[in-house]
């Protein structure tokens, strides 16, 4: 069915489906916007809680272990032996070593860490942003438009299911001028949708059947006119 701006509506299924899908879509658009955002909250947590606190805790166990470290060390350089010379100290210097290692490594992985929370909610803001119009359009708009299609169907199904008017029931109500004429009624009200029309006719057959003599009658009904044949048509008869 075509409408007065131009749209062609084949098939009320069609439109139908198209609805269904376009609810889907919506569906699956939000889940996935929501699955983003709990992926970025859950990165921002496992690096500003999660990570931070691990490290944390690392730098902590790794300065107590090298200040005993360090305190064995010294014990061990200043203690005399019995041949007046410092024992060997190779185990001690290598745990002081280890240690600090451990203690570099967990203060540079606590610097990577602010980096990225620092880094990563910038990105995070930035992604908020970019797809703000699409949460809006999957908020309003596009509901708005799954609302009108549902109505648009409703619109056309009810259209379907109209019963047509009886065009013959119509079309027999109405006299015929025939039967107009004959009856001597030419001021009948004709049923609706044909009055100015029967009308018309009317008046235009009226006008045909006149007699011819009415010219011959108005003369007649004038003061001094008379229809006899003249003198002078007389003595030539």
């Amino acid at each position: 069915m075509a409408s007065p701006d131009g749209a062609r509506v084949a098939s009320i299924d069609s439109l139908e489906r198209f609805r269904t899908s376009l609810q889907e879509f919506i569906f699956d658009a939000r889940n996935a916007l929501s699955e983003a955002d709990a992926e970025v909250q859950r990165m921002l947590v496992w690096l500003e809680r999660d990570r931070k606190f691990h490290w944390q805790q690392r730098l902590k166990k790794a300065n107590e272990e090298l200040v005993r470290a360090k305190s064995a060390l010294f014990i061990k350089q200043n203690r005399i032996s019995s041949k007046d010379r410092p024992p060997s100290a190779v185990d001690e210097k290598l745990a002081v070593k280890k240690w600090q290692a451990a203690v570099a490594e967990a203060e540079h992985r606590l610097r990577r860490i602010k980096h990225w929370s620092v880094h990563l909610g910038q990105e995070a803001a930035r992604y908020k942003g970019s797809v703000a119009g699409l949460s809006a359009v999957l908020d309003r708009e596009l509901p708005a438009s799954v609302e009108m299609l549902k109505r648009a169907v409703a619109s056309l199904e009810a259209y379907l299911h109209t019963k047509a008017p009886d065009l013959r029931a119509l079309v027999e109500g109405i006299p015929t001028i025939e039967a107009v004429v004959s009856s001597g009624s030419t001021t009948t009200t004709p049923p609706a949708g044909g009055g100015n029309d029967l009308r018309s006719m009317l008046r235009r057959r009226t006008v045909t059947d006149a007699p011819e003599s009415t010219a011959d009658t108005a003369a007649d009904a004038v003061p001094g006119s008379s229809s006899r044949t003249p003198p002078d048509r007389e003595a030539e008869a």
